[in-house]
């Protein structure tokens, strides 16, 4: 399975134990633009994009223990954002947390579940 857009960044620092405090999920209008810019901040945060039209399911994310921030904007539905968290969390996050600029996606925390048998 393939890293998402802009993801080997993270996938590399992952690799030399250089885990950061967190990374960015872009979607929505102009996330290829916003994850350009996380990627060129100072403080070096990760961030990938989940490309338009594009299920979350498709890419291996790498967000093993990393705390995973979506920043949305207008254009995903909530059930793509639902899926998409959902994933990351499969994918090994601990905690996904959906920072939205559109009215319709409010702030949410999903937080992986540990099964104990």
């Amino acid at each position: 399975m393939k890293l998402p857009p802009h993801g080997k960044q993270l996938a590399e620092r992952l690799r030399h134990n250089n885990p950061p405090l967190y990374c960015v999920v872009c979607v929505g209008m102009g996330s290829w633009e916003r994850a350009k810019k996380w990627n060129a901040s100072p403080d070096k945060i990760p961030a990938m994009v989940l490309p338009h039209n594009t299920a979350p399911n498709v890419y291996q994310w790498p967000a093993q223990d990393v705390a995973v921030v979506i920043d949305a904007d207008v254009g995903p539905s909530i059930d793509l954002i639902h899926e998409l968290a959902s994933h990351l969390l499969a994918c090994g996050s601990d905690t996904v947390t959906l920072v939205s600029f559109s009215d319709s996606h409010p702030f949410t925390r999903f937080v992986r579940r540990e099964v104990n048998a």
